[in-house]
C-alpha cells in the first residue's frame, strides 16, 4: 500500500509540474466549476507542500480528470478519512465509477484506502457494491474486504457466486474461493467444501488446499469425504491457524498490485480422485493449461549425457499424452522470437496431442530468450486460462522487455483479473534468474520450482 501511494504521488506531481499548475480543459477550466476550482486549488496546495483542506480534496473525487481524482487520493489518510464528508464523497466516488466498464487506477485506489478503514457502513457498503459493480471491480473489492477480514464481508464475497459471470470468469471463481478462505469460520467451509465438491482442475485443487490449511484434514480432491467430514464435525471447533499462516492472502509487491501467494504445489502430493499429468514431476491439475517452454540456444547444454531441450521435449511428451480428454492446451516455444502450435487453447484430442508432440519434436534450440513475448503468448491463450508452465534456463535477454521486474510488473498487471497461476520451472537458474522466476510465480499464483 505504501508502495502504491508513493508512485501514485510521484506520478501526480510530475504530472503537476508537466502542467504549469494549469487545469487541463478536461478538468472544465474554462467553466469556473466546484471540481475544476477545487481541484486547481489542490494542485497549488501540492505545490508548496500544504495538507488538502476536505473540500478541495472532496472537489478532486469529483472531477472528470483521472488525473486529479489521484492527486485527491493520494492525500488521504486515516485521520482524513474519519471525516464524515470525506468517508461520503469516497464511497460515493466508487459507487459511480465501479459500474465504468473500464477499471480507472483512481477507483482501485479508492477501493483500497476504503478497505483499509475499521468502519462499519464502508464495509456494509462495500459489500453491497459487490452485486452490481463490474466484475473486475467486485474482485478489487472481494480481496480487500477479505484481506481486512472486514466482519459481515463474508455472506457478501459468498454471494458473489450468484452472478451470472460467476459460471463464466475462472479469475472470479479463484477470487471468491480465496477471498472466502481468509475467514476461517464455519461458513467459510460450507461454500468451500460445496465447492471442492463440484469444481474441477485448478480451482478444485486450491480449494482443497484451503481446507485442508483451515480444517487440518487432507482429503485432497475426495468432495465426497470432505462432504462426509463435514455433516459430522460442523459444530466443532476449527484449528486455530498456525502464526504466519496466509495461504492465499494477497500481498503487495512493488508496483502495489495485488499478488499470488505460493500454493506449494510441488510439495505433498495431494490425495486425488484420479491419475494426474506431471510436468518435471509436478501434478498438472488445471483443465486449461499453457505450456511455455525456453529453446534458446543455452538449452543445448547437456546434464550427464542428455541436452536440455531432449530432457524439456521428452517432458513435454509425456504430460501431453496424460492430459485428460476434457483438458484444453497449447504449447509455445520461446528463443528471439516466438514459435507458436495454436494461438488458442485446443482440446485435448488424441489428434491434437499427437500434433503438438509432432510440433515439440521438430523443433530445435537457436536464438537469445525472449521471455517476455513467450509468457505474453502464453497467458493470453485463453481468457479462462487456469495455468501457465513456463520452463527457462537463462534470463531474458531479447524482446520488447529484458529487465527481469519489469518483465514480472508487466505480467502481474495483465493476470491481475484472470488470476492464471503461473509455474516457473528454473533449469539450473542462480541469481537474478532464480529471483526472477521466483517473484514471476509468487506474484501470479503459482510457484517457483527448480530442475536440472
Amino acid at each position: 500500500m505504501k508502495s502504491l501511494a508513493k508512485w501514485l504521488c510521484a506520478v501526480c506531481v510530475a504530472a503537476v509540474v508537466w502542467h504549469g499548475f494549469h487545469l487541463r480543459a478536461q478538468d472544465g477550466s474554462a467553466a469556473k466549476s466546484g471540481p475544476a476550482k477545487a481541484a486547481n486549488r489542490a494542485r497549488t496546495a501540492t505545490a508548496k507542500g500544504k495538507p488538502f483542506p476536505v473540500k478541495q480534496l472532496v472537489g478532486c473525487l469529483k472531477s472528470p480528470a483521472e488525473e486529479t481524482r489521484l492527486l485527491g487520493l493520494s492525500q488521504l489518510t486515516d485521520e482524513t478519512f474519519q471525516n464524515a464528508a470525506v468517508t461520503e464523497a469516497v464511497l460515493g466516488f466508487i459507487e459511480r465509477h465501479g459500474k465504468d466498464r473500464t477499471v480507472a487506477m483512481s477507483v482501485v485506489r479508492a477501493i483500497q484506502i476504503s478497505g483499509r478503514v475499521e468502519h462499519p457502513e464502508i464495509a456494509t457498503r462495500l459489500g453491497a457494491l459487490l452485486a452490481t459493480v463490474e466484475p473486475q471491480v467486485a474482485i478489487i473489492i472481494a480481496d480487500v474486504l477479505s484481506s481486512a477480514k472486514q466482519p459481515g464481508a463474508i455472506e457478501s464475497v459468498v454471494a458473489l457466486a450468484e452472478r451470472p459471470e460467476f459460471a463464466k470468469s475462472y479469475g472470479l471463481r479463484r477470487t471468491v474461493v480465496e477471498a472466502t478462505a481468509r475467514y476461517t469460520e464455519p461458513a467459510a467451509v460450507d461454500f468451500l467444501v460445496s465447492t471442492v465438491n463440484s469444481s474441477d482442475g485448478q480451482l478444485k485443487y486450491e480449494t482443497a488446499r484451503h481446507l485442508t490449511r483451515i480444517t487440518g484434514q487432507s482429503f485432497g480432491g475426495w468432495g465426497d469425504k470432505w462432504q462426509a467430514w463435514w455433516q459430522v464435525n460442523r459444530s466443532n471447533p476449527l484449528p486455530k491457524p498456525a502464526d504466519g499462516d496466509t495461504a492465499g492472502t494477497p500481498a503487495q509487491g512493488n508496483s502495489g498490485a495485488t499478488v499470488g501467494v505460493s500454493p506449494s504445489i510441488a510439495g505433498a502430493k495431494m490425495p486425488w480422485p484420479h491419475k494426474l499429468p506431471e510436468f518435471y514431476g509436478v501434478p498438472v491439475y488445471a483443465k486449461k493449461v499453457a505450456f511455455v517452454i525456453d529453446k534458446s540456444r543455452s538449452m543445448e547444454s547437456s546434464v550427464e549425457g542428455v541436452s536440455r531441450w531432449d530432457r524439456a521435449t521428452d517432458e513435454l511428451e509425456k504430460v501431453i499424452k496424460a492430459l485428460p480428454n476434457d483438458a484444453e492446451f497449447s504449447l509455445f516455444a520461446f528463443d528471439t522470437s516466438i514459435v507458436t502450435w495454436k494461438v488458442n487453447l485446443v482440446p485435448a484430442t488424441d489428434e491434437n496431442k499427437r500434433e503438438a508432440i509432432y510440433f515439440a519434436r521438430r523443433l530445435a534450440p537457436s536464438g537469445k530468450t525472449d521471455c517476455y513475448d513467450g509468457l505474453a503468448a502464453g497467458l493470453h491463450a485463453d481468457g479462462n486460462l487456469e495455468a501457465v508452465y513456463f520452463l527457462s534456463d537463462g534470463e531474458p535477454n531479447s524482446g520488447p522487455i529484458t529487465d527481469p521486474l519489469a518483465i514480472v510488473e508487466a505480467i502481474t498487471a495483465q493476470n491481475a483479473f484472470q488470476r492464471t497461476g503461473i509455474f516457473t520451472f528454473g533449469i539450473d537458474a542462480r541469481g537474478i534468474h532464480e529471483e526472477f522466476l521466483k517473484q514471476l510465480s509468487a506474484r501470479n499464483w503459482g510457484e517457483y520450482i527448480s530442475v536440472r
